[in-house]
């Protein structure tokens, strides 16, 4: 996996992924650092591996600590950096590919939910206007765009 697909995968979540379950910690780490992710707290949930039956467990801090409650084991001690969250900062992405495509007429928000222009590129033709939208899956996800 490469950092642009890793990149993809934090972006395709939608939210906050646990840095421990990417696998790719170098990647995570050049990706922080260029602003594309940012750290976002802890996840807030985990899967529970510990007992027979795996089950989603609330992440729970007291007293300084972090754990989760299984029904067979009780509390469940977590480590902090098991549980370290990132998101991906869309207007930090944006801007870079409107530089990298040297667009024109940005926008700096969403044009319409998580629709965002670039901006325009000029042709030889006229201009073309970029978006992006994080995850499109099907004609569906595209009909919900409207730009």
């Amino acid at each position: 996996m490469t950092t642009v697909d890793l990149l993809g995968d934090v972006i395709c979540h939608r939210g906050k992924v646990c840095v421990a379950a990417l696998g790719q910690e170098r990647d995570v780490r050049a990706l922080l650092a260029s602003g594309l992710i940012r750290e976002a707290g802890v996840v807030s949930s985990v899967v529970c591996m510990d007992c027979e039956n795996a089950h989603a467990a609330e992440v729970i801090f007291d007293e300084g600590e972090y754990s989760h409650c299984c029904p067979d084991l009780g509390f469940v001690k977590l480590e902090r950096q098991d549980i370290v969250a990132v998101e991906p900062d869309l207007p930090a992405l944006i801007d870079n590919l409107a530089e990298a495509f040297a667009c024109a007429r940005r926008k700096a928000a969403p044009v319409h939910g998580n629709t965002w222009r670039i901006g325009a590129i000029k042709t030889d033709h006229g201009d073309i206007t970029l978006y992006f939208h994080p995850r499109l899956r099907d004609a569906e996800d595209l009909s919900l765009i409207h730009i």
